[in-house]
């Protein structure tokens, strides 16, 4: 597994999720239509959500013990010459988050 190396142990508290999926035109495309895309956001599916749950859900034991864990997660979906995905996990530090409104 790739994953494993990176994390000797686990994170215990909770964790930030970064996905950057990267995603090769078809082979189909025109030149001029894969030119349009290179660099700007991929909006087609796979949905951003289903992404890093894929991700999310394999990285349970080895980059956190539960992906209960994951507080923040964020996914980038890019138009590259290469097809990727590069996944960073970080662990977060406590805070205080005030309250700005009120639910009623």
């Amino acid at each position: 597994m790739i994953a494993k190396p990176k994390f000797p142990k686990p994170i215990t508290g909770p964790a930030r999720l970064t996905v950057w999926a990267t995603f090769k035109p078809a082979r189909s495309w025109t030149k001029k239509k894969t030119a349009e895309h290179l660099g700007r956001w991929h909006t087609m599916t796979p949905d951003g959500d289903n992404i890093v749950k894929a991700v999310s859900d394999a990285l349970n034991g080895i980059a956190y013990q539960d992906d209960s864990q994951v507080a923040v997660m964020v996914c980038h979906k890019l138009w590259g010459p290469v097809a990727k995905t590069v996944v960073t996990v970080e662990p977060l530090e406590m805070v205080s988050v005030p309250l700005v409104g009120t639910i009623s």
